[in-house]
């Protein structure tokens, strides 16, 4: 009997384990996706209202004099880096002023063919999300509008909820793991 009983164990287990293990997987990615997700909105709301203000506001002008009069209009409404392209796709503008000397990234590319670009990589050593929108004058596109924001704190918040995730499976894990060890005991 003590066959039957280990190889009913081993078998709960195995399955609970393999049970435990997907369903972390898959409540990590959702978190982490719903992370993002969110920080991409915000950052896509941000950068909506200030390329709004710039066709209301500032079309008129030219990107280069709205870069050299204008440019707070656009760094102060957010806590994210600020970056302005041309038509180009040069960088001519950062509002932490290194403008980096490679072409735009995917994003900006988007952007300049008029629609929403997100781009998620490293920049400087660091894991940024970078949003970029297109800046009209009139129905012409003249440049993007880039807004990047970095991803450690959100990185942090993600791995806070893996460790809580994880412990919580560990502990399915032990208690439904006892319980089949007190059931496969109790067969005769």
């Amino acid at each position: 009997m003590k066959g039957i009983r280990l190889r009913l164990t081993a078998s709960f287990m195995v399955v609970i384990i393999f049970t435990v293990v997907i369903l972390e997987m898959l409540l990590i990615y959702i978190v982490k996706q719903n992370y993002y997700n969110s920080l991409e909105g915000s950052l896509t709301n941000q950068i909506k209202i200030c390329a709004d203000m710039y066709t209301k506001y500032f079309a008129n002008t030219s990107l280069q004099d709205n870069v050299l009069y204008n440019v707070d209009a656009f760094w102060n409404q957010s806590n994210a880096e600020v970056q302005i392209a041309d038509r180009d796709g040069n960088i001519v503008m950062d509002s932490q002023g290194a403008i980096p000397p490679e072409m735009a990234g995917s994003d900006i590319k988007e952007a300049l063919d008029g629609k929403t670009g997100v781009w998620v990589g490293h920049l400087n050593g660091q894991k940024v999300m970078a949003v970029a929108n297109p800046l009209k004058s009139g129905e012409e596109i003249v440049g993007a509008l880039r807004f990047i924001a970095s991803l450690s704190a959100v990185d942090q918040d993600i791995a806070k909820t893996e460790k809580i995730f994880i412990f919580i499976g560990l502990l399915v894990i032990l208690i439904v793991g006892s319980m089949s060890i007190f059931l496969a005991n109790t067969i005769v």
